[in-house]
């Protein structure tokens, strides 16, 4: 007999570990002291608090998350207060009004704690722990801005990370100055042909989502969803079904990249030829 076991795919098992990571997090007393331990995750040479870049971005943190590393943090309180920020980590369209949470408290005894900010405003500026103020800014561009929190002589900062987001443009045309931008995904996918060079020329991992019908009048009809299949072999099913009925598919597919893509000169002159034939979503660098 042959028993067969399903594998994780490498997403499903990312998620996974992902999950077990963040539920290990949290903080502990040692007399005095208080002990944090949470996860951050490395990218582009900058650290992300792991458990909010996955609550803040529930469809897009495996990007940065699979082309990051992630590290283990222990953080020792020994000053009598902490300072957090929810979130410490912000990703938002340029312009936008930020609130961040600030979050003061005291282990051993109340403290009077001054707040100061680099960017925009914080309300209370002061208080007695424990409590709460709103610190007010405005998402201008890639940043850390820092958060200055000061008691019985001593001084703690809490920084915040801005991430502005990347604007998606859709196009039926690449031109040369798309050269060096990020493809994030090929829409309005219309014949097996443009799949297969889609499929062909771009080595990263993909999925397509969409569907296809192909009628016979010899061989009946044939109709299909497909969603989280590779660009390979979607194609695949789509020509054999094709070459078996006699018949072209009808079909309105997109081509998803889980893997960061960036045109290239060389993968410029192979999509051009798909140009106003399918559509192109590009995500802008800064």
């Amino acid at each position: 007999s042959v028993f067969l076991k399903r594998v994780l795919t490498w997403r499903e098992a990312l998620d996974k570990q992902v999950k077990s990571l963040i539920g290990r997090e949290g903080e502990k007393r040692e007399g005095n002291r208080v002990i944090k331990s949470y996860y951050e995750v490395y990218y582009e040479n900058a650290p992300y608090r792991l458990k909010e870049v996955v609550e803040q971005n529930p469809d897009e943190w495996v990007d940065l998350v699979k082309e990051g590393f992630i590290v283990e943090r222990t953080e020792v309180i020994e000053h009598g207060f902490d300072v957090t920020l929810s979130p410490s980590f912000v990703e938002a369209e340029k312009g936008k009004t930020l609130e961040i949470k600030v979050d003061v408290q005291s282990y051993l005894e109340p403290l009077r704690v001054k707040l100061r900010v680099a960017q925009g405003a914080i309300e209370p500026e002061e208080g007695i722990t424990p409590f709460t103020a709103v610190w007010t800014l405005t998402a201008d561009r890639d940043e850390k801005v820092d958060l200055v929190a000061e008691a019985s002589g001593v001084s703690k900062i809490a920084q915040l990370t801005v991430r502005i987001k990347k604007a998606v443009v859709r196009k039926a045309e690449l031109t040369p100055d798309d050269i060096g931008q990020l493809l994030d995904g090929i829409e309005e996918i219309k014949s097996s042909a443009h799949l297969k060079a889609i499929a062909d020329c771009i080595d990263a991992s993909n999925s397509c989502l969409g569907s296809f019908e192909i009628e016979s009048e010899q061989h009946g009809r044939v109709k299909a969803d497909l969603e989280k299949v590779d660009a390979k072999t979607a194609e695949y099913m789509v020509s054999e079904i094709e070459g078996i009925l006699g018949a072209r598919a009808r079909m309105d597919i997109k081509v998803l990249f889980e893997d960061v893509v960036t045109i290239s000169e060389i993968l410029y002159q192979k999509l051009k030829m798909l140009n106003n034939l399918v559509i192109f979503t590009l995500k802008k660098r800064e």
